[in-house]
């Protein structure tokens, strides 16, 4: 053991940092230039993000909120232990009202990310790396992420996952290396585990196109398998890793984030959830119909790509094909199979497949080659408009919520039955509303998310309060019920309801003029 230590220093000390870097750079200079102008590039597909220092309410609302216990909880160890242990003892928290550092980092990430996904899938067109790496990072579902802020780590992640499948896919040894990243990436964000077996299904289809034997076939089969279970065992390592943390570290069940997952459920709830994966419509807040004519166009383009590639072996084409359509919605919906919800942010492994289908109709024909050319450049295209309508959007959302927040006060104020804010004000809001700007549908809104609603009253207006408690909230309740008279919601006067100083916001009366119903009937 003395000897090993001994030969890792010494050949630690031959290392010389500087001419690795050096020799680095002159053997992959060709690709760090490319990758550069790929990168500037999406600085200005992102650019009214980067440069206009877009915060979303969330944002202000969690900042400085999120990690240690709660997001081991959710089976995000690693994320936990970056926040709690890293970030919130260094300050460096604070980053995270800094847009445009923040905004860098996650195009720089999934840029890289996208870069890096067609070097796995071994393309040496300049062309084809440009296309994949486009797909892969000019996309709605990135934009929906980069709007968060405090999404900073889930950006991390991506890039950490990819990288550690990069690795794995080299040698043995740097295999190694690559699933311990990979492990993290999953205690990050588990949404890399949908990215990786879309990464490996590509990979694997490009690899048995390109055999010419049934031997060489199934040995394509077997290491697409072999890197199935790669990304699986990972995932029960970074389990394992997140239970014994809750269990030891923060004293708490570790079974709460799985407890649905791995419930034992009737084979009917299952075949219900999986049915409705088959049927899911991916809603884009914008250009719908363009983007489903352009994505059926990239379909078409790469499934006939894999059927008219050679004449030879129709049967396993026809196998591959059929497979790839059964498993696209699955690998991309997986966790709603469990009964785990997914926001359209996390559905990142749906560029994995576009890119896919694009290289599939290059291996063709010119005219299918030509077709998914230009189907993807579409693709790209109409995202890129979607993405600055998104960000517009959302600023303006933002700004509303905000402006909101400061009318619910002043109506708050000019109630007959309002006093002052000397004495203690009790202040609950009751149920959820959208309060949309035109164009934005999205359900992260300061007085429609439970966790914010609050915070956005308490940063952005001078309302001095604390939050009505149940008990309280019972008396309110009680009192109105005898009053007798129906309700409705903001921003009709009756939804604010004021006794001794504690107010009642409504955003939803259905539940309270249920009561008042039932009173007067009865």
């Amino acid at each position: 053991m003395i000897q090993f230590t001994k030969n890792i220093f010494s050949k630690m000390g031959k290392i010389d940092i500087e001419e690795n870097i050096n020799s680095y750079i002159k053997n992959n200079s060709s690709n760090l230039i490319f990758f550069f102008f790929l990168f500037v590039a999406n600085l200005f597909v992102y650019g009214q993000k980067l440069f206009f220092h877009l915060l979303a309410t969330d944002d202000y609302a969690q900042l400085l909120t999120e990690g240690g216990e709660r997001a081991s909880w959710v089976g995000r160890w690693f994320e936990g232990m970056i926040y709690q242990d890293i970030l919130s003892k260094t300050g460096g928290s604070l980053l995270y009202i800094l847009p445009y550092i923040n905004t860098l980092f996650g195009i720089f990430s999934f840029t890289l990310a996208g870069f890096l996904t067609a070097q796995i899938l071994k393309q040496k067109s300049k062309f084809n790396i440009a296309i994949v790496t486009f797909l892969c990072s000019t996309s709605p579902f990135i934009a929906h992420n980069l709007y968060f802020n405090l999404n900073t780590l889930v950006w991390f992640s991506t890039l950490l996952g990819v990288y550690g499948l990069f690795l794995a896919y080299q040698s043995r040894f740097l295999g190694m290396i690559g699933f311990v990243l990979f492990v993290c990436a999953i205690g990050t964000y588990q949404t890399i585990i949908q990215v990786g077996l879309a990464i490996i299904m590509i990979k694997t289809i490009l690899d048995i196109l390109q055999t010419r034997s049934k031997r060489e076939s199934w040995n394509s089969i077997r290491d697409g398998l072999f890197f199935i279970a790669f990304v699986l065992v990972a995932l029960i390592v970074s389990d394992s890793i997140n239970r014994v943390l809750l269990k030891y570290y923060y004293h708490v069940d570790p079974v709460q984030r799985y407890a649905t997952a791995f419930e034992i459920q009737n084979i009917s709830v299952h075949l219900y959830r999986l049915l409705e994966i088959y049927a899911i419509k991916i809603d884009f807040l914008y250009f719908k119909d363009i983007f489903k004519f352009t994505i059926i166009v990239i379909i078409f383009s790469g499934v006939c790509g894999l059927l008219f590639y050679e004449k030879k072996r129709i049967l396993l084409k026809l196998v591959v094909v059929i497979v790839l359509f059964l498993a696209t919605p699955l690998v991309t919906f997986l966790p709603k199979l469990f009964g785990i919800y997914m926001p359209l942010r996390a559905l990142y492994a749906g560029n994995i497949f576009i890119a896919g289908l694009f290289l599939f109709s290059t291996v063709s024909f010119r005219l299918l080659k030509n077709i998914g050319f230009l189907a993807s450049m579409f693709f790209i295209i109409i995202s890129i408009f979607y993405i600055n309508v998104f960000f517009y959007s959302g600023y303006r959302q933002t700004s509303s919520d905000i402006i909101r927040a400061n009318q619910i006060v002043t109506t708050i104020r000019l109630h007959k039955n309002y006093e002052n804010e000397s004495k203690l004000t009790l202040f609950k809001i009751v149920g959820r509303k959208k309060f949309s700007v035109p164009g934005w549908f999205t359900p992260q809104e300061a007085l429609n998310t439970d966790w914010s609603k609050y915070n956005v009253f308490r940063k952005f207006t001078d309302f001095k309060f604390q939050e009505l408690d149940d008990e309280n909230y019972k008396i309110i309740e009680n009192k109105m019920i005898e009053k007798g008279k129906l309700i409705e919601s903001y921003p009709a006067k009756s939804s604010i309801f004021i006794y001794n100083n504690n107010i009642v916001l409504f955003l939803d009366t259905k539940d309270i003029n249920e009561k008042i119903k039932q009173a007067i009937y009865h």
